[in-house]
């Protein structure tokens, strides 16, 4: 059984319902319900505006209750972990949030989900109701044919939600609103690779993945995917999940990019992966899809959205924003909880911004009268002297540049960080060696600067640095640069 932080697995949906609604006080409990809702829904039907609804099983946090709010969703419905929500919660939140204008009913393509939330969408017809139902499949893993029930629902339909939610805030008709909301669900594919399952709560995990391997399109419940290989660096699973994604085979044909294509991308956590794991994926599949397929990467989305309890994995979702006013749809600022701030800036060819170059006006710029330092496009001055004090960063641009300036033999200072400074006769001659005293210097990041200066002598320049940063807490730290 794995761990988890739970007091039941019985109490678990419902506790963590309350925890969302406890921290976010635009969002209320539907009682007797396991429904979110929007804390000022009346204000939205007396504005005659549409309402949405969604949900399905729990354990896919953030998804689907993260999303209510201001611009997304009016309520969504959460099912027991990994199971459809009864219909009878469903028709609750349809009463909860039935407005003059309408409810659009969005839902992710399973049996059990379409089946329930039909059920209660069909009852409220009954009762007067003006509802409307779209159902998003977008998953790229599996061939889809005529005995099959179908494309899963995953990721994307976050995107749904977002232009849905955008076009019945600004007013829109309930048939222009699902007319928009399947446009878009038509638009997306969503592939993923997973590394790892996953386990309810008080429950053993529901398959098992070797050390070495991976699989290609695993569903979000675990359902089988594409294939199991063995674990490959990072730019060759990002190749192959968008290779498999865009491929044109029969029973395929899901997504099909053309160069110069704008695209937005979702890279999502299924649970289990690092922030750290998800920004080196994040930039592998930009570059793949700048470089390899030439498309116009420009929005990305990247966090936990659509996950699978602690899953180790990630989906990667592709909306063709070429659609009428799809990025005003997705730049509409929202207020639910879930949903993350992408930058609208254009994107440049270029990452990355040019080095910091400097030029020192006098040879002992460490010392006696304030000397200024030239930084990047001329007019940066960092000014030094016996009556200032220098900041960290300074003092690691000074390190910097004396390292660059004298790349030949050099004395190197170590300290014993009580505030005594002694010369080594060290001569920086590899690579490594540098690295060892760049390394050095930023550990001093936590340490202090106040008062006091301690000057000594290196390679000829006179290096002036306050003797209090050198005091530190704790054991002596000898022959750092050795």
């Amino acid at each position: 059984m794995s761990k988890k932080l739970i007091n039941s697995p019985a109490n678990a949906v419902d506790e963590a319902l309350a925890g969302l609604v406890g921290a976010n006080p635009s969002l209320r409990l539907l009682q007797g319900h396991r429904v979110i809702v929007r804390a000022d829904i009346d204000t939205v039907t007396e504005q005659n505006k549409v309402t949405l609804v969604s949900g399905g099983g729990s354990g896919h946090e953030p998804a689907h209750a993260g999303f209510v709010g201001k611009g997304m969703l009016s309520a969504a419905v959460a099912g027991a972990v990994f199971a459809s929500p009864p219909s009878a919660s469903v028709l609750a939140a349809l009463r909860a949030v039935a407005s003059p204008a309408g409810t659009l009913v969005i839902v992710k393509n399973y049996t059990g989900d379409r089946l329930n939330f039909g059920i209660a969408v069909e009852q409220a017809k009954m009762e007067g109701m003006a509802v409307k139902m779209v159902v998003v499949g977008e998953d790229t893993a599996l061939p889809s044919t005529e005995s099959s029930a179908g494309r899963r629902g995953l990721c994307g339909i976050l995107l749904v939600h977002k232009v849905a939610g955008a076009l019945a805030e600004q007013g829109a008709t309930l048939e222009t609103v699902a007319a928009f909301a399947q446009q878009t669900a038509n638009a997306i594919a969503t592939l993923s690779i997973s590394l790892t399952p996953c386990s309810l709560p008080g429950c053993k995990p529901s398959f098992n993945l070797k050390e070495d391997e991976m699989e290609l399109g695993l569903g979000i419940h675990g359902e089988p995917g594409a294939q199991r290989t063995k674990l490959k660096p990072v730019d060759e699973v990002v190749a192959t999940v968008f290779e498999h994604m865009t491929q044109q085979t029969p029973g395929y044909c899901y997504f099909k990019p053309e160069a110069g294509m704008e695209v937005a991308l979702v890279v999502n956590n299924l649970g289990g992966t690092s922030n750290l794991e998800l920004l080196i994926v994040t930039n592998a599949a930009i570059r793949y899809l700048v470089d390899a397929m030439k498309l116009k990467v420009v929005r990305v989305y990247v966090g936990s959205f659509m996950t699978s309890l602690e899953m180790a994995g990630v989906s990667f979702t592709l909306l063709n924003v070429s659609l009428q006013s799809i990025l005003e749809w997705l730049d509409l600022p929202v207020g639910a909880p879930g949903w993350p701030n992408a930058s609208t800036v254009e994107r440049e060819d270029s990452h990355s911004i040019p080095s910091l170059t400097a030029v020192v006006t006098d040879q002992a710029c460490f010392s006696g009268e304030p000397k200024t330092v030239v930084g990047h496009n001329g007019h940066t001055p960092i000014v030094s002297g016996e009556s200032s004090c220098f900041s960290f960063k300074s003092i690691v641009f000074f390190f910097a540049l004396y390292l660059t300036t004298f790349p030949s033999s050099r004395t190197c200072v170590s300290h014993d960080f009580y505030g005594t400074a002694s010369v080594l006769d060290s001569k920086v001659e590899t690579v490594s060696h540098a690295m060892k005293i760049k390394s050095s210097w930023f550990n001093l990041l936590n340490l202090s600067c106040n008062s006091g200066y301690s000057t000594r002598h290196v390679a000829g320049t006179v290096l002036t640095l306050p003797t209090t940063m050198f005091q530190r807490k704790g054991k002596t730290n000898q022959g750092i640069f050795d």
